[in-house]
Order: structure tokens, then sequence, then C-alpha cells
């Protein structure tokens, strides 16, 4: 059954980091981590510029790494307001 997760994703270049939230909506929270970390990346694995590894996703040829920090269920009462605030 379908379900909405807020998915926090860690993107970090060198020794920069920082944290992108977002809600997917997905089957499982595995899917809505995957679906999260696709929508950040840029490269393609057509092209070769992005790699899935098991710590997450190397993009433009490891320039970027992203990986999931956090995939929590939302609330379905909860979902209006967070869509409000993170759209």
């Amino acid at each position: 059954m379908m379900a909405h997760y807020l998915v926090k994703v860690c993107v970090q270049t060198g020794e920069v980091s920082k944290i992108i939230v977002s809600i997917r909506e997905a089957n499982t929270p595995f899917e809505a981590g995957e679906m999260a970390l696709l929508g950040n990346c840029t490269g393609s694995e057509e092209d070769g510029t992005m790699e899935w590894l098991d710590s997450g996703v190397a993009d433009l040829n490891w320039d970027l790494h992203y990986s999931v920090a956090g995939c929590d269920l939302i609330d379905p009462a909860d979902l209006p307001i967070l869509q409000k605030y993170l759209s």
C-alpha cells in the first residue's frame, strides 16, 4: 500500500555536507529512499556519471555522494502541513 515518507538525504562533496528533506509517496521506506536519491542526482547510469553503491549514490563521477540519512512514515493527518512547508 502506498504511503508518504519524509526522506532525509545527505549530500556530500569533499568535506562539505548538507541534508535535503523531501516527501515521497512509495510502497516501502526503501523505495522512498531510492526515489529521493534519484531525485537529487544530475548524472545518469546510461552515460556513466551516476553509480549505485551500498552506501547510496555516487554522482557526476564521484563529485557528489548521496545517502539516505533517514526515512520516516508520515501520519496522514500531518501530510498537509508538511506539504505546505516543504513545497
